[in-house]
């Protein structure tokens, strides 16, 4: 995976996590993966888990973290035109 950071916002990212050639293959340390989508708690829980355990950076902006959506947009937009390493910290 050439990209420093992808975005998920999909009906069902464990498709797209863990299907064949799914983001998992890809993924190395310091990878970032954002999930706005909306799925339960243990669907979330399984993408963290499995995008840490590869080295990844797992950010979920959900419904309950809505009103942190613009934030995160404006942070990563910083980031790639600044063209930084993603996620330098607080993030599971």
């Amino acid at each position: 995976m050439h990209a420093h950071t992808i975005l998920v916002c999909l009906l069902l990212p464990s498709q797209v996590v863990f299907g064949a050639q799914g983001v998992l293959e890809g993924l190395s340390a310091s990878k970032g993966y954002v999930d706005m989508s909306t799925v339960d708690e243990s669907t979330s829980q399984k993408i963290a888990e499995a995008v840490t355990a590869k080295g990844g950076r797992f950010l979920e902006v959900s419904r309950a973290k809505a009103a942190i959506l613009p934030w995160v947009l404006i942070t990563l937009s910083s980031l790639v035109l600044r063209q930084e390493p993603c996620f330098q910290g607080g993030l599971r």
